[in-house]
């Protein structure tokens, strides 16, 4: 007997796991430990089918069975003739799967030679898959053969996730190990994590045409061998990050055509000294690429200290800006009487501006001005005077009503009068017309719901020296597009 809730409670074997019986709210439930099986969870009403064809014999897989519960278990003995096992579910459903043998194949990869899953409604798959060969004995490789489990999943087409999907901790030696193994998940979104060695072929194909597929599961592997990745992402459309770690990639066709019809943009990680070529058979042509612990940039660009504008050179940020509710920070100095840091392009309600302007006896001010609800121009406050050559940080809130200006973490100014909630006309960093130098050393704005728009971070573009800034929220380069000369740059980083 087992003490539990005050009350003693019912010991059940069931596979050698105890289910305790507990009262709670007035209802009998079971509480039990589940060994971490494979696993579908029906994401709405279906049918879940295993297809054993013939070829696999009983000396590759000797039974599958499954369960609703964990507790009762539905055995299929493989008798070497073909077997399709269909399960039943509703929304929230679970099944378990679990078996024993050495492989789900006939020893070959080739269509048609290896028991495969479909379904019929949409699922979220998890669990260890090697219970599928050793039951609860999961983490234990041994005799596991090659050809593991390919084309497991071909064609499940509403699969949705398998990030909790466990793969084998090592697949050393495992050749085809998960050959197509996803190839055509459609609905695919998220994958499994995969362990740090790689098999001849292991992983060739695995999610080919896996369409929604947008972030790759890592690649810690270092050393690839003969086809290993061959094809891994190919037609993965919709796939635009992809970290590998590799660092020696000279295996035969270890990388052929793995990310051929990936996204056209997109993110790749690496080691820092690691090679790879351009193209679908290395790193996908037009990707921004990034070293694994280094820069926050990629490695196209370099980051500077601050970007410098000229009298003709300005940055049109493309959209507008809400002075009611939108929020920016400015990192810069203007040190010369009209210096511009931001100004909108349309002389109309809402419109915004922050530069020195002249102040006849005084020399000159750093100022926020905006346009009231009737077109009239407001000081919104004034943050120091008379003009110096100091870095100052600046940010505006806009709080319906009481718009708050700080200059270094300082409180300066609070608004007093009506601003409309229009668009103010898009924002130009430098200002929209001729002005003279000022620095930025960043520049960071947030929407009505506040949500990060822009992060600007100066910058210099490696191919062709031209300063700029990088925008680490669209991911895109920005150079002067609104005078008639380029930026300057200040020191790199």
């Amino acid at each position: 007997m087992i003490q539990g809730l005050g009350k003693e409670t019912t010991e059940i074997p069931a596979f050698g796991h105890d289910i305790t019986e507990v009262r709670a709210m007035g209802k009998l439930a079971w509480q039990k430990s589940i060994p971490d099986y494979l696993c579908f969870e029906a994401l709405e009403a279906g049918t879940f089918t295993l297809s054993v064809p013939a070829v696999v014999a009983a000396g590759n897989l000797a039974y599958i069975e499954w369960s609703k519960d964990g507790r009762t278990w539905n055995r299929t003995v493989n008798d070497s003739s073909a077997h399709q096992i269909d399960v039943s579910v509703e929304q929230g459903d679970k099944v378990y799967w679990r078996g024993s043998g050495v492989r789900l194949s006939s020893s070959s990869a080739s269509s048609g030679r290896q028991a495969v899953f479909s379904s019929t409604g949409e699922f979220n798959v998890s669990g260890h898959i090697l219970s599928l060969l050793k039951g609860s004995d999961y983490d234990n490789m041994t005799g596991v053969g090659n050809i593991t489990f390919p084309r497991i999943f071909e064609n499940c087409t509403k699969m949705v996730s398998a990030e909790e999907l466990v793969l084998p901790t090592s697949i050393s030696g495992l050749n085809y190990a998960f050959y197509y193994a996803f190839y055509n998940c459609k609905a695919l979104v998220a994958a499994p994590q995969f362990p740090s060695d790689v098999a001849a072929y292991c992983y060739f194909g695995m999610y080919r045409s896996c369409i929604s597929l947008t972030q790759a599961p890592a690649l810690p592997a270092q050393t690839l061998v003969q086809n290993c990745y061959s094809q891994l992402f190919y037609a993965c459309s919709s796939l635009n990050y992809i970290k590998c770690l590799a660092t020696d990639i000279s295996a035969a066709d270890c990388l052929t055509n793995w990310v051929d019809g990936v996204a056209s943009v997109g993110r790749f990680v690496k080691t820092a000294n690691a090679a790879f070529p351009s193209g679908k058979s290395g790193i996908p042509t037009n990707w921004l690429i990034y070293e694994d612990g280094g820069a926050r940039l990629p490695i196209q660009y370099k980051e500077t200290q601050y970007t410098t504008n000229t009298t003709t050179a300005n940055l049109n940020l493309g959209h507008e800006f809400n002075t009611r509710k939108g929020k920016l920070e400015v990192k810069f100095r203007a040190p010369v009487v009209n210096g511009m840091v931001l100004q909108t392009t349309m002389s109309k309600a809402n419109k915004f501006w922050l530069y020195n302007y002249l102040n006849v006896g005084a020399g000159g001010k750093l100022a926020i001005y905006v346009n009231d609800a009737d077109n009239v121009q407001r000081g919104l406050t004034t943050l120091y005077s008379p003009l110096d050559t100091d870095w100052h940080e600046v940010r505006y809130e806009g709080l319906n009503g009481s718009e708050k200006v700080y200059h270094n973490g300082t409180l300066k100014g609070t608004s007093t009068f009506d601003l409309v909630e229009s668009g103010s006309g898009n924002l130009v960093l430098f200002g929209n017309t001729t002005h003279l130098v000022a620095d930025c050393a960043y520049y960071r704005e947030w929407d009505a719901d506040d949500n990060l728009v822009c992060d600007l971070v100066p910058c210099v573009r490696v191919s062709d020296s031209v300063a700029g800034f990088f925008d680490l929220v669209s991911l895109t380069f920005m150079a002067s597009n609104n005078g008639t000369t380029t930026f300057d740059a200040g020191p790199e980083i």
